[in-house]
């Protein structure tokens, strides 16, 4: 991290300095909400935006990263703290629930982890990704907030609103301009590759913003605009190709949209992982995922009314909404994500992998829903209907092996000059493997309510009645445990590809 241990006593008096004013920030906050009753949410956005301010500035300030490690990580732990305890109201004196003030240095850690430290070469896409954060997110909650009629959506438990998204684009893409202007890549880019850089980072940090919830909208909208950023960086040449796979997430989501395989949140969840993977990985990526989510979808819609019953008990619709969407395909997104910036194979095969988990479970649970045959609940093994969380049957687990089995088919001419029976022992194995555990999870930890009507299900809720809980957590639901199993699928598979290949 260091070219010599005395930058670190070089850097040392501009970190108290720093410590001093970003301290000071707060203090400001704290005293114009106290004392001139300034509302917290404006001394908020001033706060935000004179620190993300800095973080843009920053590396002109320090020789090398270490010290806004620190600053980054000791504000983590302070907002923390500050949170549960209710301290600092110029902060965190909004009437809504957030975590903002802990996602913001928690995304600088981020950047610096996959930019700054492994190659100082990406620190313009750091100090433009903190140009947008600085301005564009507090300007799109003033605008929704100030415009008359601002056409207001719901994502989960968070309210957006058409002209703050609006606000956030253009902002976004004319900061992202600016920044590369000032960056010279004016000179190394040429024109049309800045600005088509520029219009793919602010598409994909609106739909991050929308998608974002409790104040993570922060941590996503740096992932997606330092992505961007990374990728066309070292691949110039595919800046058009990029912003095409724009064109192509936003039609795929809309068309699945249109066919009622997802509700709105879902759409937007898509439309940014579809830009994402047909931009950032091509057909070498794209095509394990949209194997799931269509052979998946289309699963889910064969049979419906012989499912009915079985449907009435999940949690969910068919209609796939963005947690849906997050825990089935987050891991394997995380992984591509993380391959832009180290570029290593394993990312791959843990992709590969853990969109197997979730062909596994999905095609495995629409299957032996649909042939309704004896189920067994894991772990104990003993009989139960069908449709009972944890429960597997014959078809079932027949089902999950050809769902596993369908994600490998669509990734074996990618996965390397790997003996193909090896490849799909890895694959299979890894879907399957978190399958049972997806289903030993719902059988013991999953919230299980019983209705009105004595019928025992996965739902909170009946309509408007709380239904009473019989086992399980209630905060551990059917997304959570779709999560566990994505994200084991993805580190079996990581884990084999590094000992077995």
């Amino acid at each position: 991290m260091f070219d010599s241990v005395s930058e670190l006593w070089t850097d040392l008096p501009i970190f108290l300095a720093c410590t001093l004013f970003l301290l000071g920030l707060v203090g400001i906050g704290e005293w114009l909400n106290a004392r001139l009753h300034v509302s917290a949410e404006v001394t908020r956005r001033l706060i935000h935006a004179f620190t993300g301010l800095f973080v843009t500035l920053s590396p002109l300030l320090f020789t090398n990263p270490f010290w806004i490690y620190v600053l980054a990580l000791i504000f983590v732990a302070a907002n923390f703290i500050a949170i549960q305890h209710h301290w600092f109201q110029g902060m965190h004196g909004i009437s809504r629930k957030s975590w903002g003030t802990v996602t913001f240095p928690l995304a600088l850690l981020f950047a610096l982890i996959t930019s700054w430290s492994p190659d100082e070469g990406r620190i313009f896409a750091i100090q433009c990704t903190f140009l947008v954060l600085s301005f564009s997110d507090p300007l799109a909650s003033w605008v929704g907030m100030s415009v008359p009629k601002p056409m207001a959506y719901q994502i989960g438990e968070s309210k957006k609103s058409v002209a703050g998204s609006i606000a956030f684009a253009l902002s976004a893409f004319l900061l992202v301009l600016i920044g590369l202007y000032l960056n010279g890549f004016d000179l190394r880019w040429g024109w049309d590759t800045i600005i088509l850089a520029a219009f793919t980072s602010a598409v994909a940090a609106t739909l991050a913003e929308a998608l974002g919830g409790d104040g993570w909208d922060n941590f996503f909208m740096v992932v997606a605009i330092l992505t961007a950023l990374v990728f066309v960086n070292h691949h110039h040449g595919l800046a058009y190709y990029l912003a095409f796979s724009v064109l192509v997430g936003i039609g795929f989501a809309f068309s699945a949209w249109r066919l009622k395989f997802l509700d709105l949140s879902g759409t937007l969840a898509v439309a940014l992982f579809g830009m994402t993977v047909f931009g950032l990985g091509e057909w070498k990526w794209s095509l394990p995922g949209l194997t799931f989510f269509v052979l998946s979808s289309l699963l889910s819609k064969f049979g419906k009314k012989r499912k009915a019953a079985i449907e009435g008990k999940n949690e969910k619709t068919s209609r796939r909404d963005a947690g849906q969407v997050y825990a089935n395909g987050g891991f394997a997104w995380a992984m591509l994500v993380l391959y832009v910036f180290f570029q290593n194979e394993v990312f791959y095969w843990a992709f590969v992998a853990s969109f197997a988990a979730a062909a596994a479970d999905t095609w495995g649970t629409e299957i032996g829903g649909y042939f309704q045959g004896k189920t067994w609940q894991l772990p104990t093994f003993r009989l139960v209907p069908p449709g009972v969380s944890g429960g597997i049957s014959v078809s079932g687990t027949i089902g999950a092996l050809f769902g596993s089995g369908a994600v490998w088919l669509a990734s074996a001419a990618f996965l390397g000059d790997v003996w193909i029976w090896k490849g799909a022992f890895i694959i299979v194995g890894a879907g399957m493997v978190s399958m049972f555990l997806d289903s030993i999870l719902g059988g013991t930890v999953q919230a299980q309510y019983m209705d009105a009507s004595g019928v025992v299900v996965e739902r909170r809720y009946s309509g408007l009645v709380e239904n009473r809980l019989i086992a399980g957590y209630r905060w551990i639901n059917n997304d959570r445990v779709n999560l566990a199993n994505t994200f084991l699928g993805g580190i079996l598979g990581g884990l084999c590809y590094l000992w077995l290949i």
